[in-house]
């Protein structure tokens, strides 16, 4: 039996996709049950209207409308409710059963195993050594003084121009701990994320520095998400760390941070009231960067527009207005100013959903609070926006490298 007032899954992702003539919505599903799946516009319509508040019978009479009048029965709907359930597309009890599961699995855990191997980028250790030799073969040697790094997490195959200048920096260096601040893109419950599991990549096994970890979720626990399952599908720091595997020529251990979207979080969209909120976090966090052998790494987009992201015109009307405020923002970088950038966003009021701002927030005030902004040079790398001609949608990116010496 159909629910009466069925109820659309709020923790997908819906991207338009145009094929010829005809117009489909692609699936993004954290959980891997709906992964994939391309449907009709029309049907996403209907699917839009399922928010647990309009009955069966509303879908009926939306449906008629929408197909110029002809008559569908109660039963065909309730037909259609029934397959949407079981394409795990509903927030219903099937669902949540299943997510159930599949979150105590994962919880229980001890390592977190490579989501993105296989699909993202080669799944075999060797053709994933060629792949990275190739991207950053070129360019210079390495500067004895990197401290930071800021690369794209855009897929791999669209940034390599940019993932290779900015990981070209750190080729044959040492480093015996690497801070990776990633964007929790499913994060909706804290500002942070921590894991202490360990990262399974084709290269091996990367260890998490285990108290440093707790002594993080000791010093903040207000802030910091109570389960670690954001971490079990995220890229923007499984991306980095195949790089860093390969790279880097000493063992390491990594402390991986989701940065989850700050203005959900606070009481108003000022750097104050961040720097109030996460005070302890930052304290804590910076003790550890300022340690020798210890690199700081974002994994951070910057804008995404078009109609993919919510915008009502294509990127191409949006890429100038959107360029400026990425260039306002690398400026803010650039010269280490973290109430610049919090300005800058506030000015816009996010209008270009740079997704990477919660994790940049958090790596200028370490930047800020670990050394004196005069000794650290701070480069811009590369800037691209790549379009996505399907969805009339368009992302940009940078990379940066920070020198300097705690």
């Amino acid at each position: 039996m159909a629910d009466e007032r069925p109820k659309l899954r709020t923790d997908l992702e819906f991207f338009p996709v145009q094929q010829g003539k005809e117009r489909f919505v692609f699936i993004k599903d954290i959980l891997g049950l709906a992964e994939g799946k391309l449907l009709p516009f029309s049907l996403f319509e209907v699917m839009a209207q399922m928010d647990g508040k309009n009955s069966i019978r509303d879908l009926q009479v939306f449906i008629m409308r929408k197909s110029g009048g002809m008559i569908i029965s109660k039963h065909e709907v309730e037909d259609l409710v029934e397959k949407l359930d079981k394409m795990f597309l509903l927030d219903s009890d099937r669902y949540r059963k299943e997510k159930k599961k599949i979150e105590e699995e994962f919880l229980s855990q001890k390592i977190r195993p490579c989501s993105h191997c296989g699909k993202a980028y080669p799944k075999d250790p060797e053709r994933l050594k060629e792949m990275i030799d190739k991207i950053v073969a070129d360019g210079n040697s390495p500067d004895d003084n990197i401290i930071a790094l800021i690369a794209p997490h855009i897929d791999i195959s669209v940034g390599s121009k940019v993932y290779g200048k900015v990981y070209r920096e750190i080729r044959d260096t040492k480093f015996s701990k690497v801070i990776i601040l990633g964007v929790g893109h499913y994060m909706s419950d804290n500002l942070f994320c921590l894991t202490e599991k360990d990262f399974e990549i084709p290269l091996g096994i990367i260890k998490t520095d285990k108290e440093a970890i707790r002594m993080l979720k000791k010093a903040a626990p207000e802030i910091i998400s109570n389960t670690d399952f954001a971490h079990k599908s995220e890229h923007s720091i499984e991306f980095q760390l195949i790089f860093l595997r390969h790279l880097i020529k000493t063992d390491f251990e990594i402390i991986p941070i989701l940065c989850g979207p700050v203005r959900l979080f606070l009481d108003s969209y000022e750097r104050a009231t961040y720097i109030n909120k996460v005070r302890p976090f930052i304290e804590i966090l910076s003790n550890i960067f300022s340690q020798e052998q210890t690199l700081l790494v974002a994994g951070v987009d910057l804008s995404h527009i078009g109609p993919k992201f919510g915008h009502d015109m294509p990127a191409r009307y949006l890429e100038s207005q959107a360029k400026a405020h990425d260039s306002a923002l690398i400026d803010a970088l650039l010269n280490k100013s973290p109430e610049r950038f919090w300005e800058e966003s506030k000015r816009v009021d996010d209008k270009y959903n740079v997704c990477g701002f919660s994790a940049i927030c958090c790596f200028l005030e370490l930047i800020i609070k670990c050394s004196i902004p005069a000794t650290i040079k701070a480069e811009l790398l590369d800037y691209e926006m790549w379009f996505e001609e399907a969805t009339n949608s368009a992302v940009s990116f940078c990379g940066m490298k920070f020198l300097g010496d705690f």
